[in-house]
This record gives structure tokens, C-alpha cells and sequence, in this order.
């Protein structure tokens, strides 16, 4: 289930506030868009096509989860979760391989993760599952002497104006 914009727009916060902390983060779904405004700079956007936008909306409803397959491949469907899940049940259970089904899922997140990279995220694919909204894994800061990240995104603070930004 899609979030509303306004939820939309606190988890992209969330996302962005730990790699850009003094930013100002604006989501306009009617573009397919959003924005990053930094002091003494030009905003930056990045814009998505309505297939990408769809994908995108659906990470960025399941973050800081993952989203599965089903969830991603219904945003770019007709079918429900629902249908989608019983179709690729259909189709394992045929012995057919999912790649060729999931192939626009898969040009899609990929097409994302290349504009993702400006803004220091990333999607990483959680083995048969789906795939994960994130920060870049080169810029996850790490427990001294571990290498695991720490836990991120914890900023409460969060301000949403009617305006759906947060600074």
C-alpha cells in the first residue's frame, strides 16, 4: 500500500537528512520528482519517468524496509500484490525462470540506481525478496573496529510543512 504524499515525503527525509543533514528535501509527485535544496547552492532534482516514479514510490513506501518483488511488480502492473504474487508462484511452479518476467522490474531499478548516485543512494537487491532502499554503501558510516553499518536514518526531528518538505 502506497503511503500518502505526506509520509512520502517524511521517509525521503529520512533517507536524504543523514547524507545531506543541513538540506531541504521537496517531493512533487505530480513532476515525478524530487528536490534537494542546499545552503549556498543550487537545488539539485532528480527525475524520475512514471514507470521509474512508480517503482521509486513503492521503495520509498516500504523504507526502511525492503520492498518484495510482488509489491514492486504490481506498482508496474495492473494486477494487485495479490495477482502478482500468484502469478510468479504460477511461473516457478512451471519450472520457468522469474528473470524474464521481472526483466522491466529489473531495467527499471536499475535506471533508478543510476540517478539514485548523485543524491548518495542506492537500491540493493535483497536475494528473493525484493530490493532495498538506501544510502550508498561507501557512505554508511561504520562502527569503529566492525564492518557493519551503523544503524541509520535516525534523525526525529523531522519537520513537514503543507508544502511536503522537510528540513
Amino acid at each position: 500500500m502506497l503511503k500518502n504524499t505526506n509520509e512520502l515525503t517524511k521517509s525521503l527525509c529520512e533517507l536524504l537528512h543523514s547524507q545531506f543533514p543541513h538540506g531541504t528535501f521537496f517531493l512533487d509527485p505530480d513532476e515525478t520528482a524530487f528536490f534537494i535544496v542546499l545552503p549556498a547552492q543550487k537545488p539539485k532534482m532528480c527525475k524520475f519517468s512514471y514507470k521509474e516514479w512508480q517503482l521509486f514510490s513503492t521503495l520509498l513506501s516500504a523504507y526502511p524496509y525492503s520492498a518484495s518483488f510482488e509489491e514492486l511488480y504490481a506498482s508496474v502492473s495492473s494486477w494487485s500484490i495479490q495477482e502478482c504474487a500468484k502469478h510468479l508462484q504460477e511461473i516457478k511452479r512451471q519450472g520457468k525462470s522469474l528473470k524474464d518476467e521481472l526483466a522491466p522490474l529489473y531495467d527499471g531499478i536499475r535506471s533508478i540506481r543510476q540517478k539514485l548516485k548523485p543524491f548518495h543512494l542506492d537500491i540493493n537487491s535483497v536475494r528473493t525478496q525484493g530490493y532495498l532502499l538506501g544510502p550508498l554503501a561507501s557512505t554508511v558510516p561504520r562502527h569503529r573496529g566492525h564492518n557493519r553499518p551503523t544503524p541509520s536514518m535516525t534523525q526525529t526531528d523531522l519537520c513537514l510543512s503543507n508544502n511536503t518538505s522537510c528540513s
